[in-house]
């Protein structure tokens, strides 16, 4: 009788796990929703997913199993006046020592409309929403408890809305500390990690004019330098499968700001097209319902 055979010294093989990454960029989140129909079209597995500012926005919206059409539509229907009011009594009697330029009672009521959870512990894919403490400058994850207050802290842009106190800390816009949350995702145990960008970091840009548009211009430089460098890259495309889903295509429409909810339409268009084209060239196999398209055509 032959002699049992040892045990195996290998390690056991990682599980799968896809985590969908929703990165900040304000208005042009609306990509997000076009990347995320092609990602769903394909019929992609999320397991989890993490999301910062306007990223963790549309993160608990998926998250909440509503079907892309449906995200696309509360989009379509968002205008600037539903998150923006100027925050006038603390403004006209606090002046320079007011807490913000715009009140965060108006962006909860937008978020109230938006998402139609309360709690992480309703969601149907578990969520992260990434903020910043205030005080150390250090990434502060949220995943339980009060979702409304974790994405609107999430969205706190510094100036433009109050620090949100949360479980007791200081919170700000997650974009401060981790605008692209790939490391995230990766402690986590991503084996693949599919990254829908707000915004291509090689944009032209049009001048910036006025206080407001000057400071944001300034806070998104800021936030994205070195985000996603040659280095960060090549760092993380070795501990997971990196899928990086960047708008740097050319749209037909003028420079926007970060406000500016015009031609959602045809942003979420054409990310959805990138979208398709991207996951195809990656190996993932076709939808039916785009080869039924293609044989259509005749291709």
């Amino acid at each position: 009788m032959e002699p049992p055979l040892p045990p195996s010294s290998l390690p056991p093989p990682t599980p799968e796990k896809t985590v969908l990454v929703l990165s900040g960029g304000g208005s042009n989140g609306a990509v997000e929703m076009g990347f995320y129909k092609g990602i769903h079209e394909f019929g992609i597995h999320i397991d989890e997913i993490i999301g910062t500012s306007v990223g963790a926005i549309n993160g608990a919206m998926i998250a909440c199993g509503l079907a892309p059409d449906e995200m696309i539509a509360r989009w379509h229907a968002a205008k600037p006046t539903d998150y923006l009011r100027w925050n006038w009594w603390e403004l006209m009697t606090k002046g320079l020592r007011a807490s913000s330029l715009y009140s965060p009672a108006r962006m909860h009521r937008f978020l109230e409309h938006s998402i139609p959870a309360r709690s992480f512990s309703e969601l149907v894919i578990p969520f992260t929403a990434v903020a910043t403490d205030a005080l150390t400058g250090d990434a502060f994850p949220i995943s339980d408890g009060d979702l409304l207050g974790a994405v609107q802290a999430s969205c706190a842009i510094p100036a433009v809305y109050p620090p949100v106190v949360f479980n007791g800390r200081q919170l700000v816009d997650g974009g401060v500390a981790m605008q692209v949350p790939i490391d995230l995702a990766i402690d986590r145990g991503a084996t693949t990690t599919i990254v829908a960008m707000a915004s291509c970091r090689s944009d032209r840009r049009k001048e910036v004019r006025g206080f407001l548009e000057t400071w944001m211009r300034g806070f998104t430089l800021a936030v994205n330098r070195g985000a996603l460098s040659a280095g960060h890259l090549g760092d993380y495309a070795r501990r997971t499968r990196l899928i990086l889903m960047e708008p740097c295509f050319t749209v037909p429409i003028a420079p926007r700001g970060m406000f500016d909810m015009t031609h959602t339409d045809i942003l979420v268009k054409f990310a959805y097209e990138f979208a398709k084209a991207k996951l195809a060239q990656e190996g993932f196999p076709l939808p039916d319902i785009t080869r039924s398209a293609d044989s259509a055509f005749g291709n």
